[in-house]
């Protein structure tokens, strides 16, 4: 999901008040169930999360909560596809300021083509 975009659905956007330890809960959730936050080398966000059908492939039933008791974990891939959905949903409508934190502390930035660290270290 580019976090960039321009449709009219997301100018019409109902953003939450700042909160920025909800922003880091709600992050991190994402991650535990198979979410990815990114940063494309042209400064563009991506939230993303691996097909429920590529977990049997690596040998692991899809993401749980951690410390989720047999009642709260998910029975089915609709139950957790529905509970990624929501925390997506969640990281779209976040204030600014938290979002920005949030990229800025979870997700990974890719490097412009060419990029040599060595110049940096100076």
């Amino acid at each position: 999901m580019d976090e960039n975009s321009n449709s009219g659905a997301s100018k019409e956007l109902h953003l939450f008040p700042a909160n920025p330890g909800a922003a880091m809960v709600i992050g991190m959730l994402f991650q535990k169930l198979g979410g990815t936050l990114t940063i494309g080398s042209d400064g563009k966000r991506f939230l993303g999360q691996i097909e429920p059908c590529a977990y049997p492939a690596l040998g692991d039933e899809f993401p749980q909560l951690p410390g989720a008791e047999p009642w709260e974990k998910f029975l089915s891939v609709e139950q957790w596809r529905g509970a990624t959905r929501m925390l997506m949903y969640l990281v779209k409508r976040m204030d600014p300021a938290d979002k920005d934190f949030l990229f800025e502390v979870l997700a990974p930035c890719g490097l412009k083509e060419g990029f040599d660290f060595r110049e940096h270290m100076q």
